[in-house]
Formats: C-alpha cells, structure tokens, sequence
C-alpha cells in the first residue's frame, strides 16, 4: 500500500457540533456502549459497522479532508437534519482512537495490477449482483464519453452519447392507459380516510416517462405522457379536489412532457396535431384556472431545441398554428417572480440544485431549463455548457463542469454566481473534488449574497473552524444565525468569540432569539440552553403553540413549577374539552408534567384533588379514565 495521506484532527466537539442535540447525545451513547465495530480506513475515507435497533448493523462511512467531515453516509433512513447518531459513533471513535481504524488498500490500489478481462469480469459481476450498480455505471459511462479527448485520442465508445441508450422499440401505451385508468378511478381527491390523492396516482407512470427522458427517448416519453394527459385534463374537475393536482401538473408533469417534445422533434404534421391537442387540454383545465400547466409543452412546440426565437422562425411555418398565448406571451428565459414581486432572489434553486427544495411553491421551470435539460440527457455537452453560460444559469454549468472534471473552468465561472444558494451548490461540488480553497473563497463570497447566506454560513463555518481560520468561521455563523437562529449557531459563536467580546455578542444572540417570533421552538430552545427560563417562559407563552409549550416546561418543571402547573391544566383541560378521544393520550402527558410539577412544588395534596376532581366531572368519558388512573 502506498503512504496513507494525512487526516484531520478530529474532536468530541467538532463531531457533536454535526448532528442536532439529541442525535449528537444518543451517537455519544452508542459510542460509549461500543456499537462501533468493524472499523477501517481507506484513503480519506473511514468506514466501519454500528450496532443499533435492529439486527444486523448500519453500514457507515465518512469522507475526511482538511476542511473535517466532507460527506458522511449511512445505510440508516435518517434524514432530519445533521448526520445520524450512528455517524456521530463512528466519528467519535476515530476521534478518540484513530489508530484503531486499520488501514486497508483503497479501490485505486485494489484495482492495480489487475488485467482488463479479470477487471471488466468483476464489473459484470457487481452490475448483475449489487442493486443500483449499473445505473451507477450507465451514468459514470456517460460521464466518461462527454469528456473532451486527450491529444491524439479518439472518444470512448465513439461520438458522446445520452446517460443511456434509447429503446429501439415502440412502448406499448395500452396497458399503461388501462392500468391508469384503473387507479385514478380509486382516487380520494380529498384524501379522506388517507385515500390516494391525483399525484400518488399519476407518479408511477411519470417516472416510467422521466426514465424514458433521462435516456434520451423523447418519443416513448411523449407517448406515455399523452395518456396522462388525456385522463387528467377531461377529468380535471373530479381529480383536483384538495389535492394540488393543477401544481403536479405544472411543476412536475408538463415540464418533463416540453422536454419530451424537445427530444422527440416530432415533424411539421406531428406538431400540429401535438398542438391541437395541447390546446383542448389548456382549454379543460383553463375551466378550473389551471391552463398554465400547459404553457411549457406549447412554447416547445412553438420554438423547438434550436435557440432561434419564436415558433414562426423555427419551423418556417404559420405561427398561428403553434401559438402557446398570444395574450399573454413570456419570454423563454423569464424566471416567475415571488408573491412580493421580487426579481426572484427568494425563489427556491433551481432544477440544478434538487429541485422543489421543500417550500410550498416549487422553482418554476422556462423554455431554458427544459432546454438544458433535453441537451443534458440527450450528451449535447457543449451545447449544453454554451447556453447554460448564456441564459445565465451559472450553477448548472459549474456542476456540469465539475462532472467532467474541468475544474478549473467550473472555479473560473464560479466566480460569476450571484445568488447565496448558487454559491453553496458550486462550493460543496467543488470541495467533493478535492478543491477545498476555491469552495471556501466561493462561499465565503457567498455570505455577501443575500437571501439564503444563511445556509452558506452554516457550511463554511466547520469547514473553517476545523481549518483554524477562527475569524472566517465566526463571520459564516454569524451570518447563518442573524438568517435563522438556532443553538448550534449559538454554540458555535460562543466558542469562537474572545471573552471580553462574548458578554455583549451573547445579550445581542439573545435578543435575536426572542424577537424572531417565526421561530419560536429555535429561539426557546436558545434562551433555555443560556439558561434564561423566563424569558424562554415569555416567547413560549407569547407563541402559545403546544410543541414550544412543552419544549419549555420539560426544562423549566424543577425551577418553575407554577408555570407548568398553570400551562398544563390549560392544555390539558382544552384538549379534554374537544371530546375527542383521540386527543386524550396527549392530555395525559400534559397531566404527567402537571402532577411532576406538584411534586417539585411540594404540593401533591392538590394534585390527588386536582385529578380527583377531573375525574369527577368527566367520569362518562370512558376513554379517558383509564388513562386518569395511571396517573
């Protein structure tokens, strides 16, 4: 084996400071029990086996560099923010012990010396034995064709190529539509009962379209995506319900059938009846105000791949016949503004940074993004990188960029990005590739970025606190806390300020916590970390939300029991008073602290008298009394 490189240091603090409170506590637990097991090292990579809840252990492994944790992944299905508490076990073993991670080959060294045919036979091998493989495969293949060729060098497998091959075959729409057919006939489109809403419908057969799309195969997507259509949009009235089914549509349907159009390049009589046909189902759906989601599949009818304009230079034909809206037309690289009218600085990232993100309205997609999209999956590389550089989508070109590991030229065009969230998806892409200081001076730019600096702030400032650049680190938290306060923020601007600065730091950390009343559960679970139970007791009560409430009084039980008294027979009794049962558990845990706060006060007298006369007045809720009498 050769030199293993150099790790970072790691600490108990560092470590802890990656997952929420009480996943960093219960990693520290496992830790401590000695779940950890079956620990290595590979490279920068250290992996090792957690024992937890079930039987056989949780596969972890985590990726080192300068910076300190630079990806770290388990087989658990944790996703709730921070790293897992099996991650937390690993990380701290190391830190403690990092000689006991025993150092094995990596897959560069394993691979050494092998010969082709023996190497390609354990390829074969893995694609037809380990799930997910040779999707992996097909995609890094791609990868390998779009890279531009060494001097004197021919491309891999010929000419760049799609993500994968399209089918050679027509699919067969029929027993998708009967299938369809069947299941949107279970639709509850008001989800009574936790029935099957018009999108968990429709998702199955949209993914069976993405898959055809993300291969390139425009026809069969668009063949399948017509029969979506033609049972949605006739019965649009019935399906929509609650269920947001105009925003499926919109956001996730059309879109992926204007890249379909986009790919498929129907002819001059393909495109007219498309048209025809796109207009009757705008024309359904415009009864119910949800016509938009028909805009997209129109434009790219009108204007097609080719960035010439509109549809009449596109196709050279009567541009009456492919009109998506003469009313109300919108230029292809328009970006839909926010409710306030803003040029778009909150909208979420875009299709090049995940997607939807988790807000209530999702980015929506231009005539652009579908472009880049089709070029994407169809391998047009340089016709992709040259009209994400001109219509300005400065991420998707620094990913792309890095993917074919032309990085250099993906730091270069970094430099152009002019939103925070940009800046963080080019930064973290660019540390994954080994380029640890121009991702720090990226985000480091992108503290300065407005709306979002936030989240850029809480990734540079472990990076640099691990580094040692203390002043760094505790500009990037300060940003990420005055954006969203939050204990960890808290806890990490309290150990990288100086002590004579702190006093006065902390009352304004404190104040900021207090009067962001749109998070009320971060800014109590500050002032109680600080040790400021009344004022936690004062944004509690101001919020009055049942969560914060009892945030609040689990910590605050021993010192201020009154309170907790007063606020669980308020709670308690409300929910009681709804008589439905299905609250009454919950009422119980609210008696729990009720009479734990008697028994700190001294006063379990009124206690028994309290629950005596409880049950007293509601002794014919027969679902509630024995809950009572465990009390």
């Amino acid at each position: 084996m050769t030199e293993p490189p150099t790790l970072p240091t790691l600490t108990h603090a560092r470590v802890l400071a990656l997952a929420a409170p009480e996943t960093a506590a219960r990693g520290e637990a496992y830790y401590r029990d000695g779940a950890v097991i079956r620990t290595a090292r590979r490279g920068h990579v250290l992996h090792a086996e957690v024992e937890g809840s079930q039987f056989e252990p949780y596969v972890v492994r985590a990726r080192l560099d300068a910076g300190g944790v630079a990806d770290a992944r388990c087989s658990c299905p944790y996703e709730w923010g921070g790293i897992c508490k099996h991650l937390v076990a690993m990380l701290l073993a190391y830190a403690d012990a990092p000689e006991s991670f025993a150092l094995e080959p990596t897959a560069e060294e394993l691979v050494a010396g092998i010969a082709p045919e023996a190497l390609r036979e354990i390829v074969l091998g893995a694609a037809a034995e380990v799930p997910g493989f040779e999707n992996w495969l097909a995609a890094r293949a791609a990868v390998l064709r779009a890279r531009p060729p060494a001097a004197g060098a021919a491309w891999v497998g010929g000419t760049p190529a799609g993500r994968g091959r399209a089918r050679r075959t027509a699919v067969d729409t029929g027993p998708i539509e009967r299938s369809l057919r069947h299941t949107l006939r279970e639709v509850d489109p008001h989800e009574w009962g936790g029935g099957l809403d018009a999108p968990g419908a429709l998702r199955p057969t949209i993914e069976q379209a993405r898959a055809f799309v993300e291969h390139g195969d425009g026809v069969n997507a668009l063949a399948v995506l017509r029969v979506v259509m033609r049972l949605v949009a006739p019965d649009y009235e019935v399906l929509e319900g609650e269920c947001e089914l105009s925003d499926y549509l919109e956001y996730e349907v059309t879109p992926l059938l204007a890249e379909a159009i986009l790919l498929a390049e129907p002819d001059a009589g393909e495109r007219r009846a498309l048209t025809a046909e796109l207009k009757g189902w705008r024309d359904d759906l415009a009864e119910y105000s949800a016509e938009d989601a028909c805009r997209l599949p129109l434009m790219a009818l009108a204007r097609g791949l080719e960035e010439s304009g509109d549809g009449d230079e596109a196709y050279g034909e009567d541009d009456e016949a492919y009109d998506y809206d003469d009313e109300d037309e919108v230029d292809e690289d328009d970006d839909y503004d926010d409710e306030d009218g803003e040029d778009g600085e909150d909208d979420l990232d875009g299709p090049g940074a995940g997607g939807w993100g988790g807000s209530a309205r999702p980015w929506r997609l231009t005539l652009a993004d579908v472009r880049l999209n089709a070029l994407e999956h169809s391998g047009q590389v340089d016709r992709f990188l040259e009209q994400a550089a001109a219509h300005g989508r400065r991420e998707r070109l620094c990913l792309k960029l890095i993917e074919l590991e032309r990085v250099d030229e993906a730091v270069e065009a970094g430099r152009a990005v002019e939103r925070a969230s940009e800046a963080l998806a080019v930064a973290a892409a660019l540390r994954d590739a080994g380029q640890l200081e121009a991702a720090i001076a990226l985000a480091e730019r992108g503290l300065e970025l407005g709306s979002g600096a936030g989240e850029v702030g809480r990734w540079l400032g472990p990076v640099a606190a691990q580094l040692g650049r203390d002043a760094l680190a505790r500009s990037a938290w300060l940003v990420a806390y005055r954006e969203r306060p939050d204990v960890e923020g808290f806890q990490a601007l309290e150990t990288l300020s100086e002590p004579a600065e702190w006093p006065a730091l902390r009352a304004d950390l404190l104040d900021r916590a207090e009067e962001r009343s749109s998070f009320p559960q971060e800014g109590t679970a500050i002032l109680l970390h600080a040790g400021e139970a009344d004022r936690a007791i004062r944004l509690a009560d101001a919020s009055g939300h049942y969560a914060v409430l009892a945030q609040v009084a689990d910590v605050v039980l021993a010192d201020r029991p009154e309170w907790v008294i007063r606020v669980g027979c308020r709670e308690a009794e409300g929910l009681i008073a709804r008589t439905q049962s299905q609250y009454y558990a919950i009422a119980a845990v609210w008696l729990g602290r009720v009479k734990r706060a008697h028994a700190a006060a001294g006063t379990l007298d009124d206690w028994e008298a309290y629950l005596a006369a409880l049950r007293a007045t509601h002794r014919r809720k027969r679902a509630l009394l024995p809950l009572l009498d465990r009390l």
